[in-house]
């Protein structure tokens, strides 16, 4: 993390670093992120629980639209007081086949390598992988941004260690 707290505004949005990595960021009223990822640099990997515009936005598919299965980039450029930076399209789940609703990003960490861990709010399938949400998922990408590519595999099965609750994420 940057050490120390901070907490600032960016528009409709609200910072605030917890220690070890973690930064809260709320959206008002509606909308509030799920789960982030604070790389070496500084910059944030974010997912949301809903989809909706987030201003400034570049690189989306849709524009400025976000969905709760995509993860988007915010780049700061100074911290603390007065917050700013640059939010730009990271990852596209629906291109990588994380569609339904129980599909949604709720937990992120980035390897050194780039490849993503991934956790959704529910039961996640596709090709090569079922996974249920106590489980991990690691994407491979080989492609991110608006054309997001790359290969899911289960990490992590939470069920080999008691984890079987709808409360256990």
């Amino acid at each position: 993390g940057h050490g120390g707290s901070f907490m600032a505004t960016l528009g409709e949005m609200k910072f605030r670093e917890l220690g070890d990595g973690k930064v809260e960021v709320t959206m008002s009223p509606d909308y509030a992120m799920t789960m982030n990822a604070v790389r070496p640099d500084g910059s944030i990997l974010m997912a949301f629980s809903s989809a909706f515009d987030v201003p400034g936005l570049t690189g989306g598919p849709d524009g400025t639209l976000v969905d709760d299965s995509d993860i988007v980039l915010f780049t700061p450029t100074s911290t603390g007081d007065t917050t700013a930076g640059a939010f730009s399209f990271y990852f596209d789940g629906s291109d990588v086949g994380l569609e339904a609703n129980a599909e949604d990003i709720d937990g992120i960490h980035e390897l050194s390598d780039g490849r993503l861990l991934l956790s959704t709010t529910g039961s996640a399938s596709g090709t090569g992988f079922t996974a249920a949400d106590e489980d991990v998922l690691l994407f491979t990408p080989t492609g991110l941004g608006a054309t997001t590519a790359g290969t899911f595999s289960v990490h992590f099965d939470g069920s080999d260690v008691g984890l079987t609750s709808g409360n256990d994420d």
